[in-house]
């Protein structure tokens, strides 16, 4: 595919923010990585293990949530065929996904907490799961799960849920702690879904959105037991959120027994994305380092990290280089604007650059929407840097907005909904001196 036609495609305001060959590039890698990991794309490469799976004549139940959920149907779809007898798939109400899926309903839910909605098209999907005749159901689940894929447990409602989702995520809390308290708040989370299933065989695909990958942590595991030394009731408490459940409420999470006969396809991941940005990188003889993909904390620690170990490396080396690294930060929200923690991480990050140093940093969501803003993440580097002052990025970081400065100054990335989520990507070059004029 024309590499520009591609990036044209994939990123609406291309036009307006690759401003410089640099800035080309690093986009043009961004979006070749989310044609070449497409979930319809990479679900293909698993067909013999899905078709084995069935055996030679079986037919199945195709069932998904979450924000991959369409893609990696239409890619089950081209493998079966008609085999498909029956399913539903829920992503998020505001994903427009048209795809034409035979027997297969396209349900919503409400992303990122859950609501009324997400419990309506949850049930209608455990009923068609419970109901079917098949012998062999498969699973497709991606990130996004654990707010469009709830029931509540009783005595718990949804509003519950969500509120206590909500006082969490504001509060910074991270996946493993968010996971622990919707064990036990849910009736189809931490393994739960999958005790009513029993004699049922089960084909789990997972699109991994969690640090190192823990399937049971993938739309908080409806199908695999979470740990048990989770605490839910101190973990709520310290999150400051245990008020919206009153005293009288106790939290508890004892994992069910794991399924008999589930199978588990781990079908793609943060690393690919690295590994292949990385790869593109070095195939052109660029100098990469290889950061991983379970970069994690609040965004602020992160990036003050992130510039030490660059600027450290820069030493080192004493000659420009690229670095590509993934994971998922945290951002206590104290503001009303728009943005997210890509956007935050860009902001920051270019907050840390001095004006002598020549850098460019892109940090983005993989599902396409970072926060609450339309947009993905965030393009910034030295141009950037020599056209807004710290003042004013501090003034927009305090009130949540990163989102309204970086599309004011060419820097938010807009591709909408890609159908994909695996956490966070960033990567970036630098070095210690800067140009006279950005290649």
């Amino acid at each position: 595919m024309d590499q520009e036609r591609m990036e044209n495609k994939f990123i609406i305001n291309f036009s307006q923010i690759a401003t410089n060959n640099r800035r080309k590039a690093a986009l043009g890698y961004l979006s070749r990585a989310m044609h070449d990991l497409d979930p319809v794309v990479v679900i293909k490469r698993h067909r013999s293990q899905i078709l084995s799976s069935l055996g030679s004549d079986g037919k199945a139940t195709v069932l998904g949530f979450g924000k991959a959920a369409v893609k990696m149907c239409s890619g089950i779809q081209s493998i079966l065929g008609d085999r498909i007898s029956a399913g539903a798939v829920i992503i998020p109400e505001d994903d427009v996904a048209t795809a034409d899926l035979a027997n297969v309903e396209i349900l919503h839910g409400t992303h990122p907490y859950a609501t009324a909605l997400s419990e309506v098209s949850s049930r209608r999907l455990v009923d068609i799961a419970e109901h079917s005749p098949d012998e062999h159901i498969i699973f497709l689940i991606s990130g996004g799960g654990s707010a469009i894929f709830e029931i509540p447990a009783e005595p718990f409602k949804i509003e519950q849920i969500s509120a206590v989702g909500k006082c969490m995520m504001n509060n910074g809390a991270d996946i493993n702690e968010l996971n622990c308290v919707r064990f036990a708040m849910s009736d189809v989370k931490g393994g739960k879904l999958a005790t009513r299933l029993k004699g049922r065989k089960i084909l789990a695909l997972y699109v991994s959105d969690v640090p190192y990958d823990d399937l049971s942590y993938i739309a908080s595991g409806p199908l695999i037991s979470g740990p048990g030394s989770c605490d839910p009731m101190s973990v709520i408490s310290k999150t400051g959120c245990s008020e919206i459940l009153g005293d009288a409420v106790k939290l508890s999470y004892k994992p069910p027994a794991p399924a008999a006969d589930l199978s588990n396809l781990l079908i793609l991941r943060n690393y690919d994305f690295v590994s292949l940005i990385a790869g593109m990188l070095r195939s052109e003889r660029e100098e990469v380092v290889d950061l991983g993909s379970n970069m994690s904390g609040d965004v602020v620690d992160f990036v003050q990290q992130l510039v030490g170990m660059v600027r450290s490396m820069g030493a080192i080396r004493n000659r420009g280089f690229w670095f590509v690294g993934g994971g998922e930060t945290t951002v206590r929200v104290h503001g009303k604007g728009k943005g997210g923690r890509s956007q935050a991480a860009a902001l920051h990050f270019l907050l840390n650059m001095k004006d002598e140093e020549d850098f460019l940093f892109i940090a983005a969501g993989t599902d396409g929407i970072d926060g609450q803003s339309p947009a993905m993440g965030a393009i910034v580097d030295s141009e950037t840097k020599s056209i807004v002052s710290s003042e004013s990025i501090m003034e927009y970081l305090k009130n949540d907005d990163s989102y309204t400065l970086l599309s004011t100054i060419g820097s938010a990335i807009l591709t909408g909904r890609t159908g994909n989520n695996v956490s966070d990507i960033f990567f970036g070059y630098y070095s210690r001196k800067r140009k006279k004029e950005v290649d």
